[in-house]
């Protein structure tokens, strides 16, 4: 039997109502990195950003404008309802604190669980965004 290669997430998909609100979002508030900006289609951009230290993975604004009829009203009620996207920080507190500072709207203030601390905010279009402080490994 053959075995699975290694993989790792390359994109991720969020759909925005507005590539041009959601970008600064992102960008800005967030610090994230502009990878893609490019035309797309007849009259659209294929925008893509990464979170800082991680260019490999790219989230892509995806405005409903991409499609049209009932698969655009389809994509337009998903806004806001893509699934969490969880970053692991090395503090959360001070990672709270940072992106409160630019406006980031968080829903949970930095929490303590029982193995993790998190913190949780969403984007301009109500997609929840979790910053999530793992444990130190003891190294045993």
């Amino acid at each position: 039997m053959m075995e699975v290669t290694a993989m790792r997430l390359l994109r991720f998909t969020i759909r925005v109502r507005d590539q041009q609100e959601a970008l600064p979002f992102y960008t800005e508030m967030l610090g994230f990195l502009k990878r893609a900006d490019f035309p797309y289609g007849d009259g659209n951009r294929w925008i893509t950003v990464s979170p800082p230290g991680d260019e490999r993975t790219q989230l892509v604004l995806q405005p409903p404008e991409w499609f049209s009829g009932q698969e655009r009203e389809h994509h337009l009620r998903l806004v806001g309802q893509t699934p969490t996207l969880v970053f692991e920080v090395e503090d959360c507190q001070q990672t709270h604190e940072h992106l409160a500072n630019r406006g980031v709207r968080f829903t949970l203030p930095p929490t303590r669980r029982v193995y993790r601390i998190e913190a949780d905010a969403q984007d301009v279009d109500g997609n929840t965004l979790v910053f999530l402080q793992l444990p130190v490994s003891s190294g045993g």
